[in-house]
């Protein structure tokens, strides 16, 4: 794989795909929550099989160029599995390469839920029993993966076995989540292998949930700048107020370093990092929406202006992989055991 990107190289990609997601997206207006013709553009151009080695029909790029894929999701908020995509064919390549070509088009869609020990697999019967939450899109998707720290295991959306499919409450109806009983469900596919993998993909999606959060919040920043410079007040534009000019530099000095953070996280598989990345992108995005929020007034709550729909995405963004407050455990343990964050290479 290609080990880094020079930065007009890194530009040119973060231009096309914010182009493409221009073009082909609108962030207010209705839509289903698994676009299956966007998803098949994204594969066609190469969106899946980006990080892939030549030998696998990749394009054999560097981890930088998902984080600009998951950067310009963001701005976009793009519905749909597209980053379990990302994850689950990084998955695949080093467990089950031959699975790889159904999805790198984008036309199978595959979720991925992170599973513990309340998924238990039996050796005997090859079969599937017990209950995972967080298991997106359901049957919106065709095939869910399901990661534990034992074993990857690929399951057809409803299968014979499924037991029960609950729909999780979410604020933004989007980011779809269910939790399903398995009851003897039989595979598609098991692949055996060590809670390493598990751990390393798991950081893998907080890495691009932080990019993507990046992304949303870059967006509804500079909706809000836009909005100030326009909007008067005593014949004065919004944003000549200080209070304003204050509380949106705040915004931007957050999403600096969340930025950074974000970057890094998708290029080092760091348990730590990644957590820490995905905690301040969650802090960066949520209080810049809730900042564009608050300088729009009441108009911001409607649904016909973008920052209502970042607000939510913001809200909703903090329950997956793990819940937000989960980071932050893990975060209050490292610096307990005294396991600060690693120096950049």
């Amino acid at each position: 794989m290609t080990s880094t990107l020079a930065e007009d190289e890194l530009a040119e990609i973060r231009g096309h795909v914010d182009r493409f997601f221009d073009r082909r997206v609108d962030a207010v207006a209705d839509r289903p929550v698994v676009d299956r013709p966007l998803h098949e553009d994204m594969g066609d151009l190469g969106f899946f099989s980006q990080g892939l080695s030549d030998a696998l029909g990749g394009l054999d790029l560097p981890p930088a160029a998902a984080a600009a894929i998951a950067a310009g999701a963001g701005r976009a908020l793009v519905h749909g599995p597209w980053l379990d995509q990302l994850v689950v064919v990084e998955l695949l390549a080093a467990t089950a390469p031959e699975q790889l070509p159904s999805l790198l088009d984008g036309r199978v869609l595959c979720s991925v839920a992170f599973a513990g020990a309340e998924l238990v697999h039996d050796p005997l019967t090859g079969t599937l029993s017990g209950t995972v939450a967080r298991v997106r899109f359901g049957r919106h998707v065709d095939r869910w993966c399901l990661v534990t720290s034992t074993g990857t295991h690929l399951v057809a959306a409803g299968a014979p076995g499924v037991a029960d499919m609950v729909e999780e409450p979410v604020i933004d109806p989007s980011w779809a989540s269910y939790t399903v009983t398995f009851d003897g469900v039989v595979p598609d596919l098991s692949v055996a292998h060590g809670p390493e993998l598990h751990e390393r993909m798991h950081n893998r999606a907080k890495g691009l949930l932080a990019c993507f959060s990046v992304g949303a919040a870059q967006r509804v920043l500079e909706i809000a700048v836009e909005y100030v410079k326009t909007r008067k007040q005593f014949g004065k534009p919004v944003g000549s107020f200080q209070a304003v000019k204050h509380r949106l530099a705040g915004c931007y000095i957050e999403l600096v370093h969340a930025r950074a953070l974000a970057t890094r996280a998708v290029d080092h598989d760091d348990r730590t990092v990644a957590a820490a990345a995905r905690v301040l992108a969650d802090e960066a995005f949520r209080h810049t929406a809730e900042g564009a929020l608050q300088v729009h007034g009441g108009v911001g709550f409607t649904a016909e202006v973008p920052v209502h729909h970042y607000v939510k995405a913001a809200q909703q963004a903090r329950a997956w992989p793990l819940p937000i407050s989960d980071e932050l455990d893990l975060l209050r343990s490292a610096l307990e055991m005294d396991l600060l964050l690693p120096e950049p290479s």
